[in-house]
């Protein structure tokens, strides 16, 4: 007797719970789980291919003009020969990677990523978002303000542009990101915030920039390692965002601003969810007057036993996801956590610890 056939729509189903958190930039995608999909028969090929090939990650070295078999230069062969597969593609995500020994011709090198980049572009027709991550790249800065005039000149309808460790002086920053006007989910992580490179105050562009954004934008992260005069700045500038519902941020050690950053939440009338990482322990400050209206509160790093504790144990938070690392904790207070939230608790959650 045949095994009973699943429909259409509970195959999408399934193919598309693999992925369902590719949409944040820091997880991988299960490309061999899908490959594997792809053969378990005919009813599931295309519905397989078709999660297979929404979430494309391209790696981008000066040495790519000389790396035939690399995998972004096949993958960008198939896309070239079977263009139906990039019109699958909603998400690229293209990282810069360091040579391991400098190019022979530098200049040579530069075309080729651009080249390679515009061809990834070109084929996917359909983009809604990119990820460009920077780190630790060798790439010059004019080269990657090429790429991204580039991500504008042929795909101006974004709605998510997340920028990691991209080196742009103020200048070519202030004059690309406007030009994105469908944005809704925006993320910086760039120099640019650096304490040397930055004022912020009320009259700087970049906060008319930033504002020229938020009637569309509802998902926002960024990097905010500054000192604390230059972070309540930011915290004003943030708290523009009206219609944000999700906010990320990565913060330095200032315990002195964490009340500013809570009183510029409270003024997010829309905001969903909160996530906030801290660069080293974070500050002994309570974070019991949070907006009770947030659905999911995350620490992913360096919040203490006792600032946890208070949110865990409010009874307006039931129904809140909260989320938080013990990675720092002592083991008493670990064991003392396991005494307030039983560990299968589905609406308060641990990150496992590192071993």
């Amino acid at each position: 007797m045949a095994p009973p056939s699943l429909s259409d729509d509970v195959v999408a189903c399934i193919l598309a719970a693999l992925s369902e958190k590719v949409e944040d930039s820091y997880i991988e995608p299960p490309y061999g789980t899908l490959l594997a999909c792809t053969l378990v028969s005919k009813a599931w090929h295309p519905l397989a291919i078709h999660q297979l090939y929404a979430h494309l990650e391209v790696e981008l070295c000066l040495h790519i003009a000389v790396e035939p078999l690399s995998d972004s230069l096949s993958l960008e062969r198939t896309l070239l020969m079977r263009p139906a597969l990039g019109a699958h593609t909603r998400t690229l995500r293209m990282k810069a990677k360091p040579s391991s020994t400098e190019p022979a011709d530098r200049r040579k090198g530069e075309a080729a990523v651009i080249r390679v980049a515009g061809v990834f572009l070109y084929c996917c027709p359909n983009l809604l978002g990119i990820d460009f991550f920077a780190f630790n790249t060798d790439f010059g800065a004019m080269v990657q303000c090429s790429l991204l005039e580039l991500i504008e000149a042929l795909r101006p309808g974004l709605t998510r542009l997340a920028l990691n460790d991209v080196h742009l002086d103020q200048a070519n920053f202030l004059a690309l990101v406007p030009r994105f006007a469908n944005l809704q989910h925006f993320t910086l992580m760039s120099k640019l915030w650096d304490d040397r490179q930055l004022d912020l105050e009320p009259s700087h562009p970049l906060f008319a920039l930033l504002k020229s954004l938020s009637t569309n934008l509802t998902s926002l992260e960024l990097h905010l390692d500054l000192s604390p005069p230059r972070l309540r700045a930011a915290f004003s500038l943030v708290s523009q965002f009206y219609n944000l519902r999700h906010l990320r941020l990565h913060l330095g050690k200032s315990p002195e601003v964490a009340a500013d950053l809570v009183a510029a939440l409270h003024r997010l009338n829309h905001l969903a969810t909160f996530t906030c990482t801290f660069t080293h322990t974070g500050p002994e400050f309570s974070f019991a007057t949070l907006p009770f209206s947030l659905r999911r509160i995350d620490f992913p790093y360096g919040l203490p036993f006792v600032a946890i504790l208070e949110l865990v144990l409010q009874p307006e938070r039931e129904n809140c996801l909260i989320l938080w690392s013990e990675e720092d904790w002592g083991s008493m207070e670990r064991k003392m956590m396991e005494r307030f939230v039983a560990a299968g608790d589905v609406l308060r959650r641990r990150y496992p610890l590192d071993e």
